[in-house]
């Protein structure tokens, strides 16, 4: 599982490798309020595979949302 928590520049293109985004039926866990820059930077590459993520489960715990990448349904 993917963990999105803190900035890591993990999915940053000018900082990291180009990373592949991850296979479909992969879950992916954020905070309630996930770092923004981190979020959006695996958000583009999500995209750009034609990809999106949908909200599976709530982890109240851990205060965290999971979601399950799956493929993209825009034209």
């Amino acid at each position: 599982m993917i963990t999105i928590n803190e900035y890591t520049g993990t999915w940053q293109r000018n900082l990291a490798p180009r990373r592949s985004a991850p296979k479909c039926g992969s879950y992916v866990r954020m905070p309630d309020e996930a770092d923004a820059r981190e979020y959006y930077d695996f958000k583009f590459i999500i995209n750009m595979a034609d990809k999106d993520i949908e909200f599976v489960r709530w982890l109240p715990r851990k205060k965290m949302n999971v979601y399950k990448v799956v493929k993209g349904n825009w034209k």
